[in-house]
């Protein structure tokens, strides 16, 4: 293996300008897989494996999975050693020490919320691969969960935060993937905050949904009523292009693009 932290000029020097991008991605969205990074950067599915072996080698990513039976998961990319030190250095962050970088990759391997989270994830690589078949569409912000906390001063923890740019307008949105796990109660709680709390915001609030049944359920339980600010949902079989005629909106008929959802409020 190169041993990339002997020689981080040297290391910097086989870095692509995509190798940079993933690095930026991954340190601030946590993990990938394959799929994920295929859409986001490169022409064709060997071209990602090749890469991401070099990479791996290199140290700058590393790969976990479940073990399961039968058949067996995909991968999940993050970053390894490598990878974080020069995220950290590049981001103007303390430099991580390999212990508490272990601690953090067992931790997030182990962690009943990482489907969630690559759930989140894929609604924005989705949009990105989007942007880059288009040229069209621009996605202009992507804020984590953690990064969130910079707009609401915590008081809520949305799932992200971001903003979409088309040639038809723009959109500024609050994003929760939503599972199916929540109550429908808990769920109408959580729309009811974001209209106390940031209905001056300039954001929709948008929900992914597992399925058809569940949207109608939330749409049922909101009571259809107008809001503040805008609520939309949008469910997996709608979804390949979450910037499209595909967002459902509460208290208004039809199906609406992303770019629209901030219209007529």
């Amino acid at each position: 293996m190169y041993s990339a932290l002997e020689d981080i000029p040297g290391l910097l020097a086989r870095l692509t300008p995509r190798d940079r991008l993933l690095i930026d991605l991954l340190g601030r969205h946590s993990v990938l897989t394959i799929d994920q990074i295929h859409r986001l950067y490169f022409p064709s599915l060997r071209a990602t494996r090749y890469r991401i072996a070099t990479l791996l080698d290199y140290g700058v990513l590393c790969r976990f999975r479940a073990l399961v039976r039968p058949g067996s998961q995909a991968f999940r990319y993050t970053l390894g050693f490598a990878g974080a030190v020069l995220h950290a250095a590049a981001t103007d962050q303390p430099l991580p020490r390999l212990p508490a970088w272990n601690e953090r990759l067992t931790r997030l391997a182990a962690s009943p919320k990482l489907p969630h989270l690559l759930g989140v994830n894929d609604f924005f690589c989705r949009i990105l691969a989007t942007a880059r078949a288009s040229g069209d569409v621009d996605l202009t912000e992507w804020r984590s969960e953690a990064e969130t906390g910079e707009i609401t001063g915590g008081i809520i923890r949305p799932d992200a935060a971001a903003t979409v740019n088309t040639s038809e307008g723009a959109c500024a949105f609050w994003l929760e993937h939503d599972t199916g796990t929540e109550t429908l109660a808990r769920l109408v709680t959580k729309v009811d905050r974001y209209c106390d709390h940031l209905a001056g915001s300039g954001r929709a609030v948008c929900f992914e949904l597992p399925s058809a049944a569940r949207e109608a359920n939330v749409h049922a339980a909101l009571g259809g009523q107008r809001r503040p600010l805008p609520i939309a949902t949008i469910v997996s079989v709608r979804a390949a292009d979450p910037t499209g005629p595909v967002w459902r909106r509460l208290g208004k008929p039809g199906l609406w693009r992303l770019t629209d959802l901030a219209a007529d409020r």
